[in-house]
């Protein structure tokens, strides 16, 4: 998928899947990220991300604790296939919004 530029923010558009199992926290994450420009898909179970994920994301932020298949279990299946989203960096729990924008744009 090609970047695009979010002209509002100047950040570059984003294809993000987002696993989170408490819902008020994916829909206000999922809700933000998309009020600045990025694509989200969202998750609230780890065997949904695996049946899902392909290499059409820019970003994948995974939750540790989930049911059937946590985000660490997911980041093994990934990097046994030598896919490029295995590769990362680990943000922990809580998190502030401005902690988010500023992680993501490590990755850009």
């Amino acid at each position: 998928m090609k970047k695009k530029q979010n002209l509002y923010i100047g950040l570059i558009r984003m294809k993000i899947l987002l696993l989170e199992d408490e819902m008020m926290l994916n829909n206000a994450i999922a809700e933000y990220l998309t009020n600045i420009g990025h694509i989200v898909k969202s998750f609230t179970d780890g065997q949904e991300v695996t049946d899902d994920v392909d290499d059409s994301y820019d970003l994948l932020i995974l939750d540790i604790n989930v049911p059937n298949k946590d985000g660490f279990e997911i980041l093994q299946e990934l990097k046994a296939l030598e896919c490029d989203l295995a590769q990362g960096y680990f943000i922990a729990k809580p998190m502030s919004f401005s902690d988010l924008s500023e992680w993501i744009s490590l990755k850009q």
